[in-house]
């Protein structure tokens, strides 16, 4: 029995594939795993001919995961517990094939497969919460995070467990949280206003792509401040009851106080900021919120009279995020950083407004901290 995807081939673990395991299952692989790596060739034989033993008895399959083209030995995909209803998934790679989501490709293979021979409730995922790359495979399977749990491993390490639930059939939709995202034209990005659950063009669409389990709201505002919000925040804010509440802005006040004229000061920003987190304090306790640093590039519409205000705004939202926020996002140390592989214009391409790259940037460092949100929420329910 063997399957293949587009760029992978799995097979059941036979004894040809203790070379390859002992090799490359080392102690830096297993940091957030349960396992250590094995101290000999003997204990990989061991562990190999268990496997073999178990999938006879129709207890679990252990696949070897080979590149489709060259054969070359890749990692291995479990699926365990495969006679109960509730089987438990688990993969490595060895470190040279990881980073081109072969994990994911693998497991919804072997995901596919099992629900071929079998009926189950669901499929069970665990990780470390700290180990990034495997919460991003829950989260693409649309797992749902259902308990937290702390364990030492066989190294003694203690391990912050996730425990995931990938469910065949469609969860019940009414018990989704709501994440409201509130801002300016970054985060409206051309929605249509007139359709209530648009999500424009810009990362808060890119992030419903990311992220399932969860009802996306867009109330961004092209051109807002923090006295527009201000003006609109009952009914576009408190009214909504969001569970997560993501706050982007600032960005206008030192653009149209230099442009046009408008001016609201660093001093007056701070004060509205506050007023809007505030009653969301008050009248919304359990709503989660993130505030996220206004961004610049020193080029296009930018001028530089505009850095001195704008400084004054980032040490401001960081100050209050501190005191307020449940989750910080420092945008424009993120954006920096993309620097080292693109261009200013790249990124941003009038200095203010970021491109499909820039709003795709701004989504991927956005979903780590929803990811956190989603592990908070399902877990305490």
């Amino acid at each position: 029995m063997e399957l293949s995807t587009q760029h992978l081939k799995l097979r059941p673990i036979q004894l040809s594939d203790v070379d390859d395991i002992f090799t490359h299952f080392t102690d830096d692989l297993t940091k957030y795993m349960y396992v250590k790596a094995p101290n000999d060739k003997i204990e990989t034989i061991h562990f190999v001919q268990k496997s073999i033993q178990n999938y006879d008895n129709k207890q679990e399959i252990i696949f070897t995961v080979l590149d489709r083209k060259t054969d070359e030995f890749l990692g291995l995909i479990g699926a365990h517990d495969i006679h109960t209803k509730t089987p438990e998934l688990g993969l490595w790679l060895k470190k040279a094939s990881q980073g081109n989501k072969y994990g994911l490709e693998g497991l919804k293979e072997v995901i596919n497969y099992l629900k071929t021979i079998d009926t189950f409730d669901y499929f069970i995922y665990r990780c470390d919460e700290r180990n990034y790359s495997s919460r991003d495979i829950a989260f693409s399977l649309s797992g749902i995070p259902v308990r937290t749990y702390q364990e030492l491993n066989e190294k003694n390490f203690l391990m912050h467990y996730v425990e995931f639930h990938i469910f065949i059939k469609e969860v019940d939709q009414l018990n989704y949280p709501v994440l409201l995202f509130q801002g300016d034209s970054i985060t409206d990005c051309n929605r249509k206003r007139e359709q209530p659950y648009d999500l424009g063009h810009g990362y808060v669409n890119q992030l419903v792509h990311m992220i399932d389990h969860a009802l996306f709201i867009n109330k961004g505002i092209s051109g807002n401040r923090t006295v527009d919000l201000l003006e609109r925040w009952t009914y576009d804010t408190i009214a909504l009851k969001p569970d997560f509440l993501s706050i982007l802005v600032g960005i206008n006040e030192v653009w149209h106080r230099y442009k046009y004229g408008n001016i609201l000061t660093p001093e007056q920003y701070k004060k509205n900021y506050i007023e809007l987190l505030e009653r969301v304090k008050h009248e919304l306790p359990q709503t989660k919120i993130l505030m996220i640093e206004p961004f610049v590039f020193p080029i296009g519409e930018y001028e530089p009279i505009w850095q001195d205000d704008l400084n004054q705004e980032q040490k401001i939202v960081f100050e209050l995020a501190e005191k307020y926020a449940d989750y910080y996002i420092p945008m424009q140390d993120v954006l920096n950083k993309a620097l080292e592989k693109h261009t200013m214009s790249d990124i941003l391409g009038d200095g203010v407004h970021p491109s499909d790259l820039g709003h795709l940037i701004m989504a991927k460092e956005i979903k780590k901290v929803i990811q956190d949100f989603m592990i908070f929420y399902y877990t305490q329910k």
